[in-house]
């Protein structure tokens, strides 16, 4: 149920973008009544989590298995800049979800887990692991708002590899 409303939240976001996001349209769009969603959330915030957690949990993004570490950290960063392009509605949510560490869902913090176990496995101490990922994270999410619309699209159509989208993140992560 609570995937359910997840799901309408994103695609309202995305279309419309955050302003239109509320608990009555929600309902609306489920054919419930906006009070029967208060039973999950207390407001307009508790949604915006959600829908954060939602998205980072449908795609698992570090469900790969390169070998090397860097390639590793690389191919995660990759897939997380596709979601991004995929739901550019998200940009402002993870800006204020990463200034409240209460905001992070299960699925954002095995996320966070998974990156920082591999750049621990690979030598690195806690507290130079923990800024490593800080400083990519930034570098993802600056490169999808740094895209032209055009760029986004093909991002999140193509994966990976597409075009400008890629060649921002190479210039990105140069010397990181």
């Amino acid at each position: 149920e609570v995937h359910a409303h997840a799901r309408v939240a994103v695609a309202v976001a995305d279309a419309e973008g955050l302003d239109a996001l509320s608990l009555r349209r929600i309902a609306a769009q489920l054919g419930v009544s906006a009070m029967s969603l208060y039973r999950h959330y207390r407001n307009k915030a508790e949604i915006e989590d959600g829908i954060v957690d939602h998205v980072v949990g449908s795609y698992r993004v570090t469900d790969h298995d390169e070998s090397d570490w860097v390639d590793w950290v690389y191919v995660t960063c990759a897939q997380m800049r596709s979601v991004l392009c995929a739901h550019p509605g998200l940009l402002a949510l993870l800006d204020k979800a990463s200034m409240n560490a209460s905001s992070h869902g299960i699925n954002a913090l095995g996320v966070m887990e998974a990156v920082l176990s591999r750049l621990r496995n690979a030598g690195l101490a806690p507290t130079p692991a923990a800024r490593l990922y800080q400083a990519l994270m930034a570098v993802t999410i600056g490169s999808v708002v740094r895209m032209s619309r055009p760029a986004r699209r093909a991002v999140s159509c193509a994966g990976e590899h597409a075009g400008e989208g890629q060649r921002v993140l190479d210039r990105s992560y140069a010397g990181v």
